[in-house]
């Protein structure tokens, strides 16, 4: 995705000074937000998970009217597009050598503006391909549902393929399947979806919890259980979530494959019914 605009600490511009306590040591967190037609999606959502993050951190966290005020000052600079990905940074901010954080930091707060992913609408229509990785996530319950600048595990895991696969499944140390590399992990079976539990590892996604509650005001029965890779390779459905893709119905897992079944295709419909948002169009 192309650069088109940034911001930091309210000016325009790139520029980070390398004291940075997120260049240092990862000190932060990060918010990846669609704007559709010039409309920030799921706003609330993503602020009140950065808000609760940053508490957990002990990170001062901006107030909510003045943060979308300069994200929406960024979105002012877009010129003949309606669709971008806003990705909002906070970090501690700027300090000397040393892991103890200063008291009463100021935070450093970086807004980027980006095109949005062109992802064939097969992805959506057809499913993708899917692989599981080598590379596992560690245990640390403190920062359990984080969206935390510690992405390293990430980071190994997606060089594990080029382009044969759209994403990575990861496990944890003890073989329980917990999410992808880039998004949430969803599986059908006898009509109920389930969905790893995220309190040792893995990311709490915004798409992930408005499927949750889809399914709890349409009358769906939905789980947040421990999932291991036997149930995966046993499920009769699988589909990927994340707050740009939307929902993704995976077609292989390496050498299983599914179908692109009546649950995940009603949830992707529920999705656009209530949202009035189609992701398989934004990138077209």
């Amino acid at each position: 995705m192309s650069l088109l605009s940034s911001s930091v600490n309210g000016e325009n511009g790139s520029t980070i000074s390398v004291q940075d306590r997120g260049l240092n040591y990862g000190d932060g967190l990060f918010e990846t937000i669609a704007l559709v037609n010039q409309k920030l999606i799921f706003w609330n959502l993503h602020y009140q998970r950065l808000l609760s993050g940053c508490n957990t951190l002990g990170i001062p966290c901006p107030k909510e009217s003045d943060l979308k005020t300069e994200v929406e000052r960024v979105i002012d600079t877009l010129v003949n597009k309606k669709n971008a990905v806003i990705k909002i940074i906070i970090t501690r901010g700027n300090s000397e050598r040393g892991y103890k954080a200063v008291e009463k930091s100021q935070p450093n707060i970086v807004i980027l503006l980006s095109d949005y992913p062109a992802y064939p609408s097969k992805y959506w229509l057809e499913g993708v391909h899917v692989k599981c990785c080598q590379t596992m996530l560690s245990t640390q319950k403190q920062l359990a549902g984080l969206k935390h600048l510690n992405r390293l595990e990430q980071v190994l895991a997606r060089r594990e393929w080029d382009d044969e696969f759209q994403e990575g499944l990861m496990l944890d140390e003890t073989g329980q399947v917990i999410e992808g590399v880039m998004s949430n992990l969803f599986i059908v079976k006898n009509k109920s979806i389930i969905t790893p539990i995220i309190d040792k590892s893995g990311v709490n996604g915004i798409m992930r919890n408005v499927v949750l509650n889809l399914c709890e005001s349409n009358g769906i029965i939905a789980k947040q259980e421990h999932l291991n890779l036997k149930q995966l390779l046993d499920a009769d459905e699988v589909f990927l979530t994340n707050s740009i893709i939307g929902i993704w119905p995976v077609s292989t897992l390496e050498r299983q494959s599914y179908s692109v079944g009546n649950a995940t295709k009603n949830l992707m419909q529920l999705l656009i019914k209530k949202y009035f948002i189609n992701y398989a169009t934004l990138s077209v």
